[in-house]
């Protein structure tokens, strides 16, 4: 099937890609994979405390591990992501704008404001540390999976983002809008079980209402 919309996730990223269109081979991601799961420690930023690693995924199949660089290892959990869902979604804008009415992202020329794939902001979950991934890589490859070891990738640079909320038209003050300084490092999450990861071709993807 031939995806007519022209605001899809290809778009987007082809737009703002740095890396985003190389394939991970399956035997780079193996070896990352080997690496990050032995002996060691992840950060649960709520609890402010180091954890073995080993024995925080056995513990709970909800409890889950990223890890974002080398030696970064950040424990959570699927329940805690989901539950902050609402209040992180981002969604990459075409150009940086100094303008403050979003409502149904159209500009004061008629033009789009922003794209309207979801991404998910990964800084309130201490992750990436202000990173984005889209809603439907965070659905597929970590929520609705068995999996409890993830890797994140960088992909790419989004020049500005806007919160759902002031695309909605509420705290553009406080939240991002667009602005210059609202850039976002793009990045794709992956598993063991997905070593390698493409989101469908149409932003069509419909994050479910519970885990």
């Amino acid at each position: 099937m031939i995806c007519k919309n022209k605001n899809n996730h290809k778009t987007i990223h082809k737009k703002h890609k740095k890396n985003i269109n190389k394939t991970h081979k399956n035997k780079q991601q193996r070896k990352l994979m080997k690496g990050g799961v032995k002996p060691g420690q992840c950060f649960d930023y709520i609890m402010q405390e180091e954890l073995d690693i080993e024995k925080y995924i056995s513990e709970n199949p909800d409890n889950i591990v990223f890890q974002f660089s080398k030696n970064n290892f950040i424990c959570s959990s699927k329940e805690f992501i989901f539950s902050r869902y609402d209040d992180a979604i981002d969604f990459i804008c075409v150009k940086p704008v100094s303008y403050s009415n979003f409502r149904n992202n159209i500009g004061p020329q008629g033009e789009k404001i922003y794209y309207p794939v979801p991404f998910f902001n990964l800084q309130p979950l201490a992750l990436a540390f202000g990173g984005i991934a889209t809603v439907e890589n965070l659905f597929k490859v970590v929520l609705l999976t068995k999996d409890q070891f993830f890797i994140l990738q960088k992909v790419g640079e989004a020049e500005s983002t806007i919160s759902y909320k002031s695309a909605s038209g509420d705290n553009i003050v406080s939240d991002a809008h667009c602005q210059v300084g609202s850039n976002r490092t793009i990045y794709k999450i992956f598993s063991e079980s997905q070593p390698t990861y493409n989101d469908s071709e149409c932003s069509s993807f419909r994050a479910p209402s519970s885990l």
